[in-house]
């Protein structure tokens, strides 16, 4: 073989070990950006069912998990073609909005004495999730999209993208 077929040979095995890694680095921003918008929807779905005494903490919560959502999401958008990339960005503002509404809506009562110590709280208007689950049926649908039949859950895979659509599609 020469030396031209062999720098060739070594150019396009490169090319494709680029490709895969670039692969696996998108696969793995969509996992860790569902993850995040899953555990966020149902700690908006808890905090919302009725008084808590640590609706602080609660509302703590939700805020780290919608500004974990914005920060994958910005992720994805930065690794990913732009149907993606829209959808994680669209999931991201939605997140924010549903996290906004709650501090909005939460109403704390605190002791009236010197300490001001938290006693209780709830959140007094009901949760519309009807625009974040859209945008988190369309963030599957792109993903889908752009990963066709490379998709591993799609050939009967039990890898690491079949776990994590199994468990944030419930």
């Amino acid at each position: 073989m020469t030396l031209w077929g062999t720098v060739r040979r070594e150019s396009v095995q490169a090319e494709r070990d680029r490709m895969r890694h670039a692969l696996e680095a998108r696969q793995s921003a969509y996992g860790e950006l569902l993850g995040p918008a899953t555990q966020l929807r149902v700690q908006l779905e808890l905090a919302g069912q009725r008084s808590w005494r640590d609706l602080d903490v609660k509302l703590a919560a939700i805020d780290e998990h919608a500004r974990t959502v914005g920060q994958r999401a910005a992720q994805v958008a930065v690794l990913a073609p732009g149907e993606t990339a829209e959808a994680a960005r669209a999931l991201a503002a939605a997140a924010t909005a549903l996290a906004a509404f709650a501090a909005r809506h939460a109403e704390l009562k605190y002791d009236p004495g010197p300490e001001k110590r938290f006693l209780i709280g709830e959140i007094r208007a009901p949760f519309d999730f009807a625009a974040f689950d859209a945008r988190l049926a369309e963030m599957y649908q792109a993903i889908d999209a752009e990963l066709g039949d490379r998709h591993p859950a799609e050939r009967g895979s039990s890898g690491r993208w079949a776990r994590i659509r199994r468990t944030t599609r419930r």
